[in-house]
């Protein structure tokens, strides 16, 4: 686990978005809600250095590109979780709750459709899971 310890220790940098007077600011924040900012690219503030600048607009182009909540990645919403390429819904414990079109499919939903439940761990502003059978050890 040395590496993940280390990845851990660096120093995370947004490289979308730039300091007055050079640099860039620190990734995470604590609201996205009001916040002026756009979306993220966080590099370690090391390899940010090391990235010319047209690297830097190409990989801030290319993460703002990718849709962002509703229509691109599953949508969590206070009334549960919607996928937005399947539509599915699941109520915040994660039950299946309904997919368009399979209203009259015989035994659907049936247990088996429910998400499962899979150890989460946070560090900072960072969530991490496993679908491995290990233990998520994060310190």
């Amino acid at each position: 686990m040395a590496g993940l310890k280390e990845w851990f220790k660096q120093d995370w940098v947004d490289i979308g978005s730039k300091k007055k007077g050079g640099g860039f600011n620190k990734c995470g924040r604590k609201s996205a809600s009001g916040s002026k900012r756009k979306y993220p690219k966080c590099v370690p503030a090391a390899k940010a250095a090391r990235m010319t600048d047209s690297q830097k607009r190409s990989a801030v182009a290319r993460k703002r590109a990718k849709p962002q909540g509703v229509g691109g990645k599953p949508t969590n919403v206070k009334t549960g979780i919607i996928c937005n390429y399947h539509g599915r819904k699941f109520d915040s414990c994660g039950k299946f709750k309904f997919m368009p079109k399979c209203e009259d499919v015989e035994n659907f939903p049936s247990e088996n459709d429910n998400l499962k439940e899979i150890p989460v761990k946070n560090w900072k502003q960072f969530y991490f899971t496993s679908l491995a059978p290990f233990q998520l050890a994060l310190k």
